[in-house]
């Protein structure tokens, strides 16, 4: 049954890939991170620091770094609503692998194929992969425990701007050895 196992797992991270990018262009954006976004692929000041408008006074009330892939990506194609949300149904795959990996070592691979089919197909994911807000970047930094030390300094930059919301993944760090 192992042979089983990638091609499981390549199926999951299929469904989760058609599920987030399904028609990209008929979701609306969150217009506060869209203008974000906008404003960090003009500038490189504003991309550094989150900067919300194009006069760099005004940051963004999450951690910069999650919305860079989707900056790099509008200076790179111009601003289209694929162009944001692109990034962002790739980043909800790849949370999907990582999970599938964590899990895998710590309670075998079938408990690993069950967590990312049911993080892939869960309705909470697929609506935020779906869209603009960048909130599963730390979720799959705090998964691997390679990427720990990210998970962290982000949670620590993350009381300055979201307190409650940087600490949603203290109990899968307890649980770890």
């Amino acid at each position: 049954m192992s042979w089983l196992r990638r091609p499981a797992l390549l199926l999951i991270a299929g469904l989760a890939g058609l599920s987030y990018a399904w028609a990209l262009n008929r979701d609306p954006l969150e217009p506060y991170y869209a203008a974000a976004v906008r404003s960090m692929s003009m500038n490189w000041h504003n991309f550094i620091f989150g900067a919300f408008d194009p006069a760099g006074t005004v940051t963004l009330d999450k951690l910069p770094g999650a919305f860079w892939l989707q900056a790099l990506a509008v200076r790179a194609f111009g601003f289209h609503t694929w162009v944001i949300v692109a990034p962002q149904a790739a980043e909800g795959v790849l949370t999907v692998l990582v999970l599938y990996r964590a899990v895998q070592r710590l309670a075998g691979p079938a408990a690993g194929l069950t967590a990312a089919f049911v993080v892939a197909v869960s309705p909470a994911t697929v609506a935020l992969n779906r869209g603009n807000i960048s909130d599963l970047v730390l979720a799959a930094a705090s998964a691997d425990p390679r990427l720990r030390w990210i998970a962290a300094h982000c949670r620590n930059l993350g009381n300055a701007t979201a307190t409650l919301r940087s600490y949603y993944c203290l109990p899968q760090d307890a649980a770890r050895p």
